[in-house]
């Protein structure tokens, strides 16, 4: 289909690509590109006789939206020159912004708000939601989380300017709390990763090894479900099967490294993976998933996720590599904790948080070996119960 193209008076030209003058900003939908100014969102809207339809149906109008603008990158992000596919988010992302955007359109109903049309969402709206958010307790990290929404939101009805940035909204605690690392190692739950694994090993060997794999080399779970052990070589494991991006990346293999992959390696027999060639990967998802609620191995049950059992394999990876670089341990440990004095060369500052610094090549191991391109993002798996993130 050929995409329609705005100037910032609003005109409409037909293939060829109109320049954009210092400051403009072209945003793509389905039919129309949209841009500042240029109707597209009252376009999408209307129905065929230009009367606006879904008329106080938030939902229908929010649907519309989503059909037309939820597929492409936040506007900031947009590549310059970039095609349609560069510009474009995952499914995964389109669902995420569906979920949080629906709770968003409902919450404006439950929060006492009249608002008939997303058109005529105000500063006020935003504050009462903001309002309604503190008194049903939700975090400060949810809420940052729906605020980038809503200003994604603001952007496609073509009134961004109505929700602020996330720290005009906050306390400065909310900022430090949103800021911390949280605990999420299943150690500082106080939960043992391997009785937990021991319990689905006879019944249910599959979610059993997702978890070891997780716990062991530090896998997402889209990695851990299609993890082909046969590509290592050299004394090293390839993954991209699952990645981000599709990003490759190795793990050195060690003696103990190599027995877990044999025996995994064993149990999938021919199969290239845990996923069944009959199965699709969602299939295989929510089974697993179901398996984890009935053991109860869920943030309401045991307090842990499997997302977790990568932040257990960051703390040990980074405990083992100070022992054995004989790296004096109060920069990191199972369970660091936020440095009680000022920046320095030993501490870091993440979101107004000081914390003590990992040695640079550890920091670089560690980010590198959870397929984190960023060495800054390790202290984000770092966090223990006692450093107060929440």
């Amino acid at each position: 289909m050929e995409h329609a193209q705005t100037n910032r008076a609003g005109r409409v030209a037909r293939g060829g690509r109109v320049p954009l003058k210092a400051g403009e900003v072209r945003y793509m939908g389905s039919s129309v590109i949209w841009h500042k100014g240029d109707g597209s969102t009252r376009k999408a809207l209307s129905d065929r006789h230009g009367r606006y339809a879904y008329r106080g149906d938030l939902k229908g109008q929010l649907g519309v939206l989503m059909a037309n603008f939820g597929k492409f990158v936040a506007p900031g992000k947009l590549a310059q020159g970039g095609s349609h596919r560069s510009n474009r988010v995952s499914a995964e992302t389109q669902r995420t912004r569906r979920l949080v955007m629906n709770t968003i359109v409902a919450d404006l109903s439950r929060s006492g708000n009249r608002v008939g049309s997303l058109r005529g969402l105000k500063p006020k709206h935003i504050a009462s939601l903001i309002d309604y958010w503190r008194r049903e307790g939700i975090g400060a990290g949810t809420i940052g989380t729906r605020l980038a929404a809503l200003r994604l939101l603001a952007f496609w009805i073509g009134k961004e300017r109505i929700v602020g940035a996330s720290e005009n909204y906050l306390t400065a605690e909310e900022i430090r709390e949103r800021g911390a690392p949280r605990p999420r190692a299943w150690e500082t739950q106080g939960v043992d990763p391997e009785s937990v694994i021991a319990r689905f090993v006879d019944h249910e060997p599959e979610c059993a090894w997702i978890l070891l794999l997780a716990f062991s080399l530090g896998l997402r779970l889209k990695e851990a479900m299609l993890l082909d052990p046969r590509h290592r070589a050299g004394g090293v494991l390839e993954i991209w099967r699952g990645t981000k991006n599709g990003r490759l990346r190795t793990l050195p293999l060690g003696p103990a490294r190599e027995a877990l992959l044999a025996r995994y390696e064993h149990f999938l027999g021919p199969r290239t993976s845990l996923v069944a060639s009959e199965k699709t990967l969602a299939s295989f998802r929510s089974r697993y998933y179901r398996q984890l609620r009935k053991h109860g191995v869920t943030r309401a049950g045991l307090g842990v996720t499997t997302h977790g059992l990568r932040h257990s394999y960051a703390q040990r990876l980074a405990d083992e590599l100070i022992e054995r670089l004989g790296v004096a341990s109060p920069q990191s440990s199972v369970g660091m904790r936020a440095a009680a004095d000022l920046p320095g060369p030993e501490t870091i500052t993440k979101k107004g948080v000081v914390l003590s610094r990992l040695p640079v090549d550890i920091e670089r191991i560690v980010s590198e070996s959870l397929g984190h391109g960023r060495t800054e993002v390790t202290y984000t798996y770092m966090a223990s119960g006692e450093s107060g993130g929440g």
